[in-house]
């Protein structure tokens, strides 16, 4: 939904410390992060404690709403699920 209000392509780009994230407005598609851009940065451990994330993919959505396809896989040690994004822009959740 970013995407498509902002008109502007949007990144989400996992850290590969398993909990940080952020995502990129990118204004002028150039998938650099420029001064002028909007970033949002977010923590999931100072709401989940124990969980964390690997993505196969850093997400892109256009500002169609139209993303690249990809997995990210969420754990807390014991129980695993997978959110999935198409290239729809459809996200879902499986085990």
């Amino acid at each position: 939904m970013l995407a498509i209000k902002s008109k502007s392509k949007t990144r989400i780009k996992f850290n590969e410390n398993g909990y940080e994230y952020y995502i990129h407005q990118d204004d002028d598609g150039d998938n650099t992060i420029d001064e002028n851009e909007e970033l949002i940065q977010r923590n999931i451990h100072h709401y989940f404690k124990g969980i964390t994330f690997f993505a196969n993919r850093n997400p892109t959505y256009n500002l169609t709403g139209t993303s690249n396809s990809g997995t990210i896989t969420l754990t807390n040690g014991k129980n695993t699920k997978k959110v999935i994004f198409s290239w729809t822009g459809r996200i879902r959740i499986s085990q």
